[in-house]
Protein backbone atom coordinates (compact mmCIF):
# COMPACT_ATOMS: atom_id res chain seq x y z
CA UNK A 1 0.00 0.00 0.00
CA UNK A 2 3.17 2.57 0.96
CA UNK A 3 4.19 1.62 -2.06
CA UNK A 4 1.29 2.37 -4.55
CA UNK A 5 0.58 5.66 -2.47
CA UNK A 6 4.27 6.62 -3.20
CA UNK A 7 3.98 6.26 -6.72
CA UNK A 8 0.63 8.04 -6.46
CA UNK A 9 2.58 10.56 -4.97
CA UNK A 10 5.07 10.63 -8.12
CA UNK A 11 2.67 11.18 -10.84
CA UNK A 12 0.54 13.64 -9.55
CA UNK A 13 3.94 15.89 -8.56
CA UNK A 14 4.67 14.77 -12.46
CA UNK A 15 1.66 15.89 -13.34
CA UNK A 16 1.36 19.06 -11.29
CA UNK A 17 5.05 20.02 -12.87
CA UNK A 18 3.80 19.53 -16.33
CA UNK A 19 0.74 21.57 -15.39
CA UNK A 20 3.65 24.32 -14.52
CA UNK A 21 5.34 24.47 -17.30
CA UNK A 22 2.06 24.60 -19.23
CA UNK A 23 1.10 27.86 -17.07
CA UNK A 24 4.37 29.11 -17.97
CA UNK A 25 3.36 29.18 -21.76
CA UNK A 26 -0.09 30.71 -21.29
CA UNK A 27 -0.44 34.44 -21.70
CA UNK A 28 -2.01 35.69 -18.55
CA UNK A 29 -4.63 38.77 -18.74
CA UNK A 30 -2.94 42.09 -20.11
CA UNK A 31 -0.02 39.85 -21.19
CA UNK A 32 1.37 40.03 -24.73
CA UNK A 33 4.56 37.92 -26.43
CA UNK A 34 6.73 38.84 -29.43
CA UNK A 35 9.25 36.58 -31.22
CA UNK A 36 12.18 37.22 -33.41
CA UNK A 37 14.96 35.47 -34.72
CA UNK A 38 18.06 37.09 -34.54
CA UNK A 39 22.03 36.50 -33.25
CA UNK A 40 21.56 39.53 -31.10
CA UNK A 41 24.21 41.43 -31.53
CA UNK A 42 23.49 45.14 -30.70
CA UNK A 43 20.86 47.18 -28.33
CA UNK A 44 17.26 45.64 -27.18
CA UNK A 45 15.24 47.52 -24.77
CA UNK A 46 11.19 46.43 -23.95
CA UNK A 47 9.32 48.94 -22.21
CA UNK A 48 6.64 47.45 -19.76
CA UNK A 49 3.34 50.05 -18.77
CA UNK A 50 4.44 50.37 -15.00
CA UNK A 51 7.61 49.85 -12.63
CA UNK A 52 7.90 46.00 -10.89
CA UNK A 53 6.17 44.77 -14.17
CA UNK A 54 8.00 41.52 -15.00
CA UNK A 55 9.23 40.23 -18.12
CA UNK A 56 10.29 36.43 -18.84
CA UNK A 57 12.58 35.83 -22.06
CA UNK A 58 13.46 32.52 -23.58
CA UNK A 59 16.33 33.23 -25.64
CA UNK A 60 16.27 30.42 -27.72
CA UNK A 61 19.18 28.45 -26.57
CA UNK A 62 18.15 26.64 -23.05
CA UNK A 63 18.17 30.16 -21.40
CA UNK A 64 15.34 31.70 -19.72
CA UNK A 65 15.76 34.52 -17.43
CA UNK A 66 12.45 36.90 -16.23
CA UNK A 67 13.60 40.65 -15.46
CA UNK A 68 11.58 43.41 -13.57
CA UNK A 69 11.35 46.78 -14.95
CA UNK A 70 12.59 49.91 -13.11
CA UNK A 71 12.22 53.13 -14.10
CA UNK A 72 13.72 54.63 -17.38
CA UNK A 73 17.05 56.18 -18.11
CA UNK A 74 17.52 55.32 -21.62
CA UNK A 75 19.09 57.55 -23.50
CA UNK A 76 16.53 58.62 -26.22
CA UNK A 77 17.00 57.46 -29.68
CA UNK A 78 13.85 57.46 -31.18
CA UNK A 79 12.55 60.75 -30.39
CA UNK A 80 9.50 59.48 -27.85
CA UNK A 81 9.26 58.67 -24.49
CA UNK A 82 10.41 55.43 -22.44
CA UNK A 83 9.03 55.37 -18.98
CA UNK A 84 9.55 52.09 -17.48
CA UNK A 85 11.73 49.25 -18.79
CA UNK A 86 14.32 46.58 -19.05
CA UNK A 87 17.81 45.95 -21.17
CA UNK A 88 18.34 42.37 -21.37
CA UNK A 89 21.48 41.16 -22.28
CA UNK A 90 22.96 37.95 -23.41
CA UNK A 91 25.33 36.25 -25.77
CA UNK A 92 25.46 33.27 -27.48
CA UNK A 93 28.50 30.90 -27.59
CA UNK A 94 28.15 30.54 -31.53
CA UNK A 95 27.01 32.80 -34.49
CA UNK A 96 23.96 30.95 -35.55
CA UNK A 97 20.57 32.38 -35.31
CA UNK A 98 17.93 31.88 -32.13
CA UNK A 99 14.45 32.28 -31.83
CA UNK A 100 13.90 34.69 -29.11
CA UNK A 101 10.60 34.79 -27.16
CA UNK A 102 9.67 37.67 -25.24
CA UNK A 103 6.73 37.48 -22.84
CA UNK A 104 4.93 40.18 -20.45
CA UNK A 105 3.25 43.74 -20.12
CA UNK A 106 4.80 44.80 -23.35
CA UNK A 107 4.66 48.42 -24.03
CA UNK A 108 7.14 49.49 -26.37
CA UNK A 109 10.24 47.44 -27.91
CA UNK A 110 13.44 48.57 -29.64
CA UNK A 111 15.75 46.65 -31.72
CA UNK A 112 18.68 49.08 -31.91
CA UNK A 113 21.28 47.70 -34.60
CA UNK A 114 19.98 44.37 -33.82
CA UNK A 115 20.69 41.43 -36.40
CA UNK A 116 16.74 40.29 -37.26
CA UNK A 117 15.87 38.15 -39.72
CA UNK A 118 12.16 38.44 -38.59
CA UNK A 119 9.92 39.69 -36.13
CA UNK A 120 6.31 38.37 -35.01
CA UNK A 121 4.21 40.95 -32.71
CA UNK A 122 0.57 39.48 -33.64
CA UNK A 123 0.19 38.13 -30.16
CA UNK A 124 0.81 41.23 -28.69
CA UNK A 125 -2.23 43.57 -28.72
CA UNK A 126 -1.28 45.90 -26.28
CA UNK A 127 1.57 47.12 -28.02
CA UNK A 128 2.05 50.90 -28.45
CA UNK A 129 6.07 51.64 -29.31
CA UNK A 130 8.09 49.35 -31.98
CA UNK A 131 11.36 50.63 -33.35
CA UNK A 132 13.10 48.19 -36.05
CA UNK A 133 15.13 49.94 -37.84
CA UNK A 134 17.70 48.33 -39.47
CA UNK A 135 17.19 44.70 -39.53
CA UNK A 136 16.76 42.34 -42.61
CA UNK A 137 13.29 41.06 -42.92
CA UNK A 138 11.05 41.65 -46.22
CA UNK A 139 7.65 41.73 -44.54
CA UNK A 140 6.18 43.15 -41.14
CA UNK A 141 2.76 42.53 -40.17
CA UNK A 142 1.23 45.04 -37.82
CA UNK A 143 -2.11 44.71 -38.56
CA UNK A 144 -2.72 42.80 -35.11
CA UNK A 145 -1.88 45.75 -32.67
CA UNK A 146 -4.64 48.46 -32.51
CA UNK A 147 -3.08 50.49 -29.51
CA UNK A 148 0.39 50.96 -32.05
CA UNK A 149 0.99 54.96 -31.83
CA UNK A 150 4.29 54.69 -33.19
CA UNK A 151 6.07 52.64 -35.94
CA UNK A 152 9.64 53.04 -37.10
CA UNK A 153 10.48 50.07 -39.43
CA UNK A 154 13.15 52.49 -42.02
CA UNK A 155 16.29 50.99 -43.67
CA UNK A 156 14.98 47.24 -44.08
CA UNK A 157 14.72 45.66 -47.49
CA UNK A 158 10.89 45.56 -46.28
CA UNK A 159 8.64 44.92 -49.97
CA UNK A 160 5.18 44.39 -47.86
CA UNK A 161 4.04 46.47 -44.81
CA UNK A 162 0.53 45.10 -43.00
CA UNK A 163 -0.90 47.91 -40.64
CA UNK A 164 -4.75 48.05 -41.68
CA UNK A 165 -5.29 47.20 -38.23
CA UNK A 166 -3.23 50.16 -36.65
CA UNK A 167 -6.41 52.82 -35.74
CA UNK A 168 -4.53 54.54 -32.61
CA UNK A 169 -1.14 55.20 -35.46
CA UNK A 170 0.51 58.73 -35.56
CA UNK A 171 3.88 58.56 -35.93
CA UNK A 172 4.75 55.93 -38.91
CA UNK A 173 8.62 56.23 -40.85
CA UNK A 174 9.03 53.33 -43.27
CA UNK A 175 11.38 55.43 -45.41
CA UNK A 176 14.60 53.60 -47.16
CA UNK A 177 12.53 50.00 -47.97
CA UNK A 178 11.24 48.32 -51.27
CA UNK A 179 7.75 49.07 -50.85
CA UNK A 180 5.86 48.87 -53.96
CA UNK A 181 2.63 49.86 -52.42
CA UNK A 182 1.56 51.46 -48.77
CA UNK A 183 -2.44 51.60 -47.43
CA UNK A 184 -2.98 53.83 -44.85
CA UNK A 185 -6.76 54.44 -45.33
CA UNK A 186 -7.07 52.44 -42.25
CA UNK A 187 -4.76 54.84 -40.27
CA UNK A 188 -7.22 57.47 -39.83
CA UNK A 189 -5.47 59.41 -37.05
CA UNK A 190 -1.83 59.52 -38.95
CA UNK A 191 -0.40 63.13 -38.51
CA UNK A 192 3.32 61.82 -39.90
CA UNK A 193 4.33 59.80 -42.02
CA UNK A 194 7.97 59.19 -43.49
CA UNK A 195 7.77 56.92 -46.51
CA UNK A 196 10.38 58.07 -48.89
CA UNK A 197 13.42 55.98 -50.72
CA UNK A 198 10.74 52.98 -51.72
CA UNK A 199 9.39 52.16 -54.95
CA UNK A 200 5.71 53.72 -54.64
CA UNK A 201 3.57 54.31 -57.89
CA UNK A 202 0.61 55.71 -55.95
CA UNK A 203 -0.20 57.15 -52.50
CA UNK A 204 -3.78 58.11 -51.56
CA UNK A 205 -3.75 59.57 -47.92
CA UNK A 206 -7.23 61.41 -48.86
CA UNK A 207 -9.04 59.89 -45.62
CA UNK A 208 -5.96 60.93 -43.51
CA UNK A 209 -7.31 63.98 -42.50
CA UNK A 210 -5.30 64.60 -39.36
CA UNK A 211 -1.68 63.96 -41.17
CA UNK A 212 0.60 66.95 -40.98
CA UNK A 213 3.83 66.02 -42.08
CA UNK A 214 4.54 64.02 -45.23
CA UNK A 215 7.72 63.11 -46.70
CA UNK A 216 7.31 60.73 -49.92
CA UNK A 217 10.08 61.80 -52.62
CA UNK A 218 12.28 59.99 -54.13
CA UNK A 219 9.30 57.28 -54.85
CA UNK A 220 7.79 56.52 -58.74
CA UNK A 221 4.88 58.27 -58.04
CA UNK A 222 2.37 59.06 -60.72
CA UNK A 223 -0.42 60.18 -58.35
CA UNK A 224 -0.62 61.12 -55.39
CA UNK A 225 -4.19 62.03 -53.82
CA UNK A 226 -4.40 65.13 -50.82
CA UNK A 227 -7.42 65.61 -50.74
CA UNK A 228 -8.39 65.00 -47.70
CA UNK A 229 -5.72 66.34 -45.40
CA UNK A 230 -7.10 69.35 -44.19
CA UNK A 231 -4.60 69.51 -41.55
CA UNK A 232 -1.06 69.04 -43.92
CA UNK A 233 1.93 72.01 -43.89
CA UNK A 234 4.31 69.89 -44.52
CA UNK A 235 4.82 68.31 -48.17
CA UNK A 236 8.12 66.80 -49.58
CA UNK A 237 7.20 65.17 -53.15
CA UNK A 238 10.49 65.59 -55.56
CA UNK A 239 11.96 62.76 -57.05
CA UNK A 240 9.41 61.20 -58.33
CA UNK A 241 7.24 60.65 -62.14
CA UNK A 242 4.55 63.12 -61.56
CA UNK A 243 3.29 65.03 -64.53
CA UNK A 244 2.45 68.30 -65.31
CA UNK A 245 -1.33 67.76 -64.69
CA UNK A 246 -0.51 65.75 -61.75
CA UNK A 247 1.53 67.85 -60.18
CA UNK A 248 -1.44 70.87 -60.85
CA UNK A 249 -3.98 68.12 -59.14
CA UNK A 250 -1.44 68.10 -55.94
CA UNK A 251 -1.45 71.67 -56.05
CA UNK A 252 -5.41 72.26 -56.60
CA UNK A 253 -5.89 69.69 -53.10
CA UNK A 254 -3.61 71.40 -50.73
CA UNK A 255 -5.38 73.28 -47.99
CA UNK A 256 -4.92 77.17 -47.38
CA UNK A 257 -2.20 77.13 -44.76
CA UNK A 258 -0.35 79.75 -43.12
CA UNK A 259 3.62 79.13 -44.05
CA UNK A 260 3.44 75.84 -45.39
CA UNK A 261 5.93 74.07 -46.81
CA UNK A 262 6.19 72.42 -50.05
CA UNK A 263 9.50 70.67 -51.77
CA UNK A 264 8.94 69.34 -55.58
CA UNK A 265 10.35 69.29 -58.40
CA UNK A 266 9.51 72.06 -61.56
CA UNK A 267 6.59 70.98 -62.83
CA UNK A 268 3.31 72.93 -63.45
CA UNK A 269 1.78 76.13 -61.75
CA UNK A 270 2.92 75.83 -58.33
CA UNK A 271 1.91 79.15 -57.70
CA UNK A 272 -1.38 77.57 -57.40
CA UNK A 273 0.16 76.55 -54.24
CA UNK A 274 1.92 79.45 -53.06
CA UNK A 275 -1.69 81.70 -53.46
CA UNK A 276 -2.64 79.14 -50.48
CA UNK A 277 0.30 79.84 -48.27
CA UNK A 278 2.66 77.55 -49.23
CA UNK A 279 6.65 78.29 -49.42
CA UNK A 280 7.59 76.21 -52.41
CA UNK A 281 10.63 74.87 -52.73
CA UNK A 282 11.67 73.66 -56.33
CA UNK A 283 14.56 70.88 -57.35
Amino acid sequence: MRKLFSLMLVVLGAAALVSCSKDDDVLREGEGEITFVTEMEGCLYIETFNAGDRITIDWGDGSKKEYVSERDGFEDITEIEFIYGIYPYHTYAGKSSHRVTVKGKIKGVVFYDVDITSIDVTKCPALEKLYCSCYQSTSLDVSKCPELVYLDCSDNQLTSLNISGCTALEYLNCDDNQLTSLDVSKNTALEFLECYNNQLTSLDVSKNTALEFLVCESNQLTSLDVSGCTALHRLDCYGNQFSASAMNKIYNDLPVVNNGDLRCDKLGDYSIAENKGWDVYVY
